[in-house]
């Protein structure tokens, strides 16, 4: 019965059983004017062919191929489903970075077990309840979803962290080890509060972050705050934020490990001899949202590579620092050694960045270890309130030092880090 004019959705019910598969048109029958044809409705009815059809088991244990974190696949994975139709089936599934498909003819009702071609590197890991694949068929809804368990390979949870991100880099796939968050505890791989997550340039060859800090947190703790700032050195113990055990965020806008942890990774990395030293590199990042980012245009124009001249246990009091390669404002750093208090580094024949004691890096247009027009620059230390060792804070009006209230921080909040390797 209709109630009212103008256009209305009409549901039709059907019964029969449908005929030769193909798309055949639909007439619309008056059955009180002896079935005269009302109309030929321009959406058709399509009679698929048969179709096989599966669903999840009756029991549905979670299943264990032996996946990891970071590590390819088997090509095939045998999976078990109840067939209740017979006929051809397409399933697809895709999860967790990796692909399953299954194409073929189900012969006969039943459980039975159907090889899924398998693709892809787990990014994540759940080696308890699985990590949940949900099949669908080619109309893509879903028909059974199974829980495949994936274990984690060396930090990729607290639980297995490594020791450095140089180890964490070999256990997961090395050359092919993706940059990102890992956790590590360079005392010991035993899951313990001591555990705690830092980012790893696995690009550059796996270089730990052991300090990062924007500009505004430059500002406003290393020098608004009245303390002098070489207690903010290199080689003092000054750790912050790096105890999230808890919560597993890193602080990019301010973070930094204890000096005891970074001589640690440096004795894990087999880089605390003469014979084999490691390296500091210091990079300047664009803005905060690219913390995470080692293709960072601006860090890629702005980082130095530096090497202890002693060999002493890196981070002592005592060690100088030699720069061994980088660039400063897309200009590249060629050594240049005085054999003096200042290690001096030609930049593309323009001007120098001197060292001139612990942690403190400036540029001149006029290298000499006499010279006291030393302006800082990017890569500069935390030299007090009135003598800026830089660390990329500009002064107004282009003067070498300045206090704090005269402080320039850039639009983007760039953010300075360390990485040990």
């Amino acid at each position: 019965t209709f109630d009212a004019i103008g256009t209305q959705t009409v549901k039709l019910y059907a019964s029969g059983t449908a005929g030769t598969q193909g798309s055949y048109s639909i007439q619309l029958l008056d059955a009180a004017n002896k079935n005269a044809v009302i109309c030929t409705p321009a959406n058709q009815m399509v009679i698929q062919p048969n179709q096989g059809v599966v669903e999840c088991p009756a029991t549905v244990p979670v299943l264990d191929f032996g996946w990891q974190t970071n590590t390819s696949v088997g090509a095939t994975a045998s999976i078990p489903f109840n067939v209740t139709a017979t006929g051809p089936i397409a399933l697809t599934a895709q999860a967790n970075g990796v692909t399953l498909s299954y194409s073929g003819n189900l012969a006969s009702i039943g459980t039975t077990n159907l090889i899924f071609s398998a693709s892809g590197k787990p990014t994540a890991g759940n080696p308890t309840n699985g990590i949940q694949f949900d099949f669908k068929d080619a109309t893509g809804q879903i028909v059974c979803s199974r829980f495949i368990k994936v274990t984690y390979t060396l930090g990729m949870d607290k639980s297995v962290p490594g020791f450095t991100c140089k180890d964490i880099r070999t256990a997961n796939g090395g050359v092919n080890a993706p940059d990102g968050e890992y956790w590590i505890n360079p005392v010991s791989t035993v899951n313990s509060t001591n555990t705690f997550k830092t980012f790893c340039d696995m690009t550059n060859g796996g270089l730990t972050l052991i300090w990062s800090y924007s500009e505004k947190t430059a500002k406003n703790t290393y020098w608004n705050n009245g303390i002098p700032g070489n207690p903010y050195g290199l080689y003092y113990d000054k750790q912050i934020n790096n105890n999230n055990y808890a919560d597993g965020v890193v602080n990019y806008e301010n973070f930094r490990i204890s000096k005891a942890a970074m001589q640690e990774i440096a004795v894990r990395n087999g880089t605390n001899s003469a014979a084999t030293v490691g390296f500091i590199r210091f990079r300047v990042v664009s803005s905060l949202s690219n913390a995470q980012n080692t293709t960072d245009e601006f860090a890629l124009n702005n980082y130095m590579d530096v090497t202890p001249n002693y060999p002493y246990i890196p981070f002592n009091a005592n060690e100088g620092w030699y720069v061994t390669k980088g660039k400063l404002f897309g200009k590249a750093l060629q050594f240049v050694n005085n054999s003096g208090t200042y290690d001096g580094h030609n930049i593309a024949g323009t001007y120098y960045v001197i060292s001139n004691g612990a942690d403190r890096w400036y540029v001149s247009n006029n290298f000499s270890t006499t010279n006291t027009t030393l302006r800082p620059n990017l890569f500069g230390g935390f030299g007090g309130s009135t003598e800026l060792g830089g660390h990329f804070l500009e002064c107004t009006g282009g003067i070498t030092s300045c206090p704090s209230s005269q402080l320039i921080v850039s639009p983007n909040n760039r953010v300075m880090q360390l990485f040990y390797y």
